[in-house]
């Protein structure tokens, strides 16, 4: 799974969602990026402009879970889209995840 999960240190996904601001990360963030860290996108970060970050909370005992979809066009994701849905989703992802790991 190489090319689709990254394992990185604990405390990443914070630093990473809040860009090391030290505020309390969201659970759907939307933003245009340019990306110099390719950990989250490996070979394709030169390439991503915006991005959807949804943090998952994998259960009690278990550090936290970061889906990140990227895309080229910087305005595919911004911080004025709506997110219920993508909210919905990463709940959906989470329970998922949760059973796989259990």
């Amino acid at each position: 799974l190489g090319g689709v999960l990254s394992v990185v240190e604990p405390g990443f996904i914070d630093t990473y969602l809040t860009l090391g601001r030290g505020t309390v990360p969201r659970a759907v963030t939307l933003r245009q990026v340019k990306p110099t860290d390719r950990r989250v996108y490996g070979e394709s970060a030169a390439w991503i402009r915006s991005e959807a970050l949804l943090k998952l909370d994998l259960g009690q005992g278990r550090l936290p879970g970061l889906l990140a979809m990227g895309a080229e066009d910087p305005h595919q994701f911004t911080p004025s889209h709506g997110t219920d849905l993508l909210s919905f989703f990463a709940g959906v992802f989470e329970r998922a995840m949760r059973r796989w790991l259990s």
